[in-house]
């Protein structure tokens, strides 16, 4: 009697943990799932729009993230010259965090910035962020 209690304790915590492995090596966060089944193109992320004050010092962290772990790249591909992608960081295995930074304009206006992530074999995603200066 007491082997079978012990082979049930025992069998009970396996099928748990086989559950819990099973659900969490699956799981993709919800922004994420639908592209990355479709492209497996990195995603991109940050607020947007962004609201700046004329002469304002600023820095804004834009993530992106891959279904696979491989060394990504990001650059701006359009935008003012006042703005630069620097401090470029692996958060994750497969996120990938860049600060857009600079000093806005002395002149009020609504600026794009666009920003491309690109992996080693060539896919890439760009997203347009807009820096609204008042």
């Amino acid at each position: 009697m007491q082997n079978l209690r012990l082979f049930a304790g025992a069998f009970v915590i396996t099928a748990f943990l086989v559950l819990w492995s099973v659900l969490t090596w699956t799981s993709v966060p919800a922004s994420f799932m639908s592209d990355a089944l479709l492209s497996r193109a990195p995603q991109l992320r940050a607020s947007n729009p962004v609201s700046l004050n004329v002469n304002q010092s600023f820095a804004l962290t834009v993530s992106a993230q891959s279904s696979v772990d491989e060394n990504m790249s990001m650059s701006i591909v359009a935008g003012p010259p006042w703005i630069a992608l620097t401090d470029c960081r692996t958060s994750e295995e497969t996120v990938l965090q860049c600060d857009l930074q600079g000093i806005s304009p002395a002149e009020p206006g609504t600026y794009l910035v666009q920003v491309q992530v690109t992996t080693p074999d060539g896919r890439s995603h760009t997203r347009d962020y807009t820096l609204e200066v008042s």
